[in-house]
């Protein structure tokens, strides 16, 4: 049996809405293989982010080409998930930072 969640970051100031991305990640467990893996779906700043579309993309990509695997037991899921996906928010968003201090966005 298959378990998904997402995660939507939330920005808290208008400065974070104006100039972070905002990013959808999903994760699918596994509870055979004990495995989660995660999609991550990035919305630019020019675009209107939608929560459905954002999930959709992120999903397909977590069942198609994930981003990345981690082994969990069932009973540790829920916060696992957490930890992942704000650690993987950070990323996202500080590489995009990065991108924009360098000319390259």
């Amino acid at each position: 049996m298959k378990e998904t969640r997402f995660y939507h970051s939330k920005p808290k100031y208008l400065y974070e809405i104006l100039n972070n991305p905002r990013v959808t990640i999903c994760g699918i467990y596994d509870e055979e293989k004990e495995i989660m893996s995660f999609g991550i779906s990035v919305c630019s700043t020019k675009d209107q982010f939608i929560k459905r579309i954002g999930r959709e993309i992120a999903q397909n990509r977590a069942e198609n080409k994930p981003y990345m695997k981690i082994t969990s037991s069932k009973k540790d899921i829920g916060s696992t998930f957490i930890k992942f996906a704000v650690a993987l928010e950070d990323i996202v968003v500080n590489m995009k930072k990065q991108l924009r201090l360098d000319g390259n966005l």
